[in-house]
């Protein structure tokens, strides 16, 4: 096995530009999947499996064919307007029928007199609209938050919308938001950790293509490692602290490794006359 590592390290080294070409043509491939990654973390919601809330939540959504399985609240809030006043009830009437028309949405529901103060504040401030949505999961779910968001934002407009403050929330949405927040994290933490990385290791190696080196190994690393996420989503559910994980342990070891890596390499080059192939047959451990 040992013989093995040094012809792979010996052919690897003899033929370097043929590895890097290959290596940037897997890292943007590896890049491009990634960024699909985010979207199929999950928030730790879903109903637990065999139990009775997951078993009533599969069967209102088969066999009832309920359009509020997995559904959507649209909340409106003012203090200085009222749903009583007469120009909101056409314009919420033209808002609900341009999210009944959404592809996804199934059902769309604007109170009346007849739900009393449910979903309808005593004070006539507050009011809420129900959307149901197709699908009987989160996963279903949750790409549909965006449009409907958008519809709100596209339709919502004009006098009648004046005073008026609105947000879009539920399960799916709180699940994709914290998605978003969570990617959002752990790009700001990366970005403040990886210059303070480089000022240390420039201080340990005195040179920029060894210190750089152990970072650009530690992020491709974590790229690659969320590449993988698509794909093992659709046999099994990823926690969003996944991305937390993957990166801290993705630059923790990579530049752990490659700091070893190295500087090895480094203090057996001049023991090998300079040749970097006889460095790469040496026993490194």
């Amino acid at each position: 096995m040992q013989e093995t590592y040094r012809i792979l390290g010996r052919w690897i080294a003899s033929h370097h530009r043929v590895v890097l070409a290959l290596w940037a043509v897997v890292l943007v491939a590896a890049a491009v999947a990634a960024r699909q990654a985010p979207a199929r973390l999950e928030a730790g919601s879903r109903p637990l499996e065999g139990t009775a809330s997951a078993r009533v939540a599969e069967i209102l959504g088969r066999d009832f064919q309920n359009p509020f399985a997995q559904s959507l609240v649209v909340a409106f809030r003012s203090s200085t307007a009222s749903y009583r006043d007469p120009e909101f009830g056409p314009a919420v009437a033209a808002l609900a029928d341009h999210l009944a028309r959404l592809p996804g949405v199934v059902r769309v529901i604007v109170p009346d007199d007849s739900f009393g103060h449910r979903f309808r504040g005593a004070d006539g401030r507050t009011f809420a609209i129900l959307v149901g949505l197709g699908g009987t999961s989160l996963a279903e779910a949750e790409p549909l938050v965006e449009p409907v968001r958008a519809a709100v934002q596209a339709s919502w407009s004009g006098p009648s919308a004046a005073g008026w403050e609105w947000h879009v929330t539920g399960q799916a949405a709180m699940i994709h938001d914290v998605n978003l927040f969570n990617a959002a994290d752990s790009t700001r933490a990366e970005l403040r950790a990886l210059p303070l990385t480089l000022l240390v290791l420039l201080f340990v190696f005195g040179s920029a293509v060894s210190a750089v080196l152990p970072l650009t190994l530690g992020v491709e690393s974590t790229l690659l490692a969320m590449s993988i996420v698509p794909g093992l989503a659709t046999v099994m559910p990823l926690n969003m602290l996944y991305q937390n994980i993957v990166s801290l342990l993705g630059l923790a070891l990579g530049i752990d490794y490659s700091l070893f890596i190295v500087s090895q390499f480094r203090e057996q080059l001049p023991a090998h006359g300079g040749d970097r192939i006889a460095v790469f047959g040496f026993d490194l451990r």
